[in-house]
């Protein structure tokens, strides 16, 4: 018997956060199979790691940013 999207779903949420964080990666990868969309979010990172190094840009709290993303989409 195939599992439906819905139970594939409520098993994943039992996951913890760090868990599901690498699920979800792992199936936004799958959908992407160029290498070169994979490079660019790769030096993307880079520089915006290097940004906060710098202190060229300031970064927020998670939970200011989880919320500024919960009401962006409401």
């Amino acid at each position: 018997m195939q599992a439906t999207v819905t139970e594939i779903e409520s098993q994943a949420m039992r996951l913890t956060p760090e868990d599901r964080a690498l699920l979800a990666d792992h199936l936004l990868a799958s959908l992407s199979p160029d290498p070169s969309v994979e490079s660019a979010w790769v030096e993307e990172s880079l520089n915006r790691l290097a940004a906060l190094d710098s202190r060229a840009v300031e970064g927020i709290a998670l939970e200011s940013a989880l919320a500024q993303a919960r009401n962006a989409i409401r």
